[in-house]
């Protein structure tokens, strides 16, 4: 017969507590890249450039939605 040695488990909080803050990075990135999108010089880029205005439906349609997403427990 083989000993095997048990390693001592750890706590499951710490594990847990970087899982929620994760969660709360994505969801703070989510909400503040889709608020960037809004302001000013970027809406007005936007109004001005069709590119620009392609990259920022990306980000509400895509990007915004999925870390937000991300960050639901």
């Amino acid at each position: 017969m083989s000993a095997s040695v048990s390693s001592p488990r750890r706590p499951a909080e710490p594990a847990a507590g970087r899982a929620a803050g994760r969660r709360q990075l994505f969801t703070a990135g989510g909400v503040a890249v889709i608020a960037i999108c809004l302001l000013p010089p970027v809406e007005t880029l936007s109004l001005r450039y069709v590119v620009a205005e392609s990259i920022q439906f990306m980000v509400f349609a895509m990007v915004g939605p999925a870390l937000i997403a991300l960050g639901a427990p």
